[in-house]
């Protein structure tokens, strides 16, 4: 795991990350991102650096960034990951594929989908995709 190396403090981020709530740990996270980056020349020297899977990796090793973050930050990239939420999930399982309705379940979704849609195919699935789930958030993902 990193840890902040010090460079970069929290403080700075603190104004930055309190509209999105959670704002002392999002902060702590910025500021570890921040220091990252900084060793790549900053975030674009990052992400340009970086092969897809590499990215993910050293994002998923920043305290605050999960497997779902670190994916669409490699999708912003060009990356051609298909990113499954709980509005897509429910979705499939409205639609018959039982992907169950755990963390867990959610990410063999996404390994699942990968590379199986073209890049701009994934971008206009999942968002159509997260509308619907939010069009139908009130029926149940479990009796379906």
């Amino acid at each position: 795991m990193l840890v902040d190396s010090g460079v970069s403090r929290p403080e700075t981020y603190m104004d930055l990350a309190r509209p999105f709530g959670l704002y002392k740990s999002r902060s702590r996270t910025l500021a570890v991102l921040a220091d990252i980056a900084a060793r790549y020349g900053g975030l674009r020297g990052l992400l340009e650096s970086l092969g897809c899977g590499e990215l993910v990796g050293v994002l998923l090793r920043v305290p605050g960034i999960g497997v779902k973050t670190a994916r669409i930050i490699a999708v912003m990239k060009g990356c051609n990951y298909f990113v499954v939420d709980s509005n897509i999930l429910r979705i499939l399982n409205i639609l018959g594929r039982d992907c169950g309705v755990q963390y867990r379940d959610i990410y063999e979704a996404m390994e699942e989908l990968d590379g199986y849609f073209d890049y701009q195919e994934s971008i206009r699935l999942h968002f159509c995709l997260m509308e619907m789930g939010r069009k139908h958030r009130g029926e149940s993902i479990v009796d379906k």
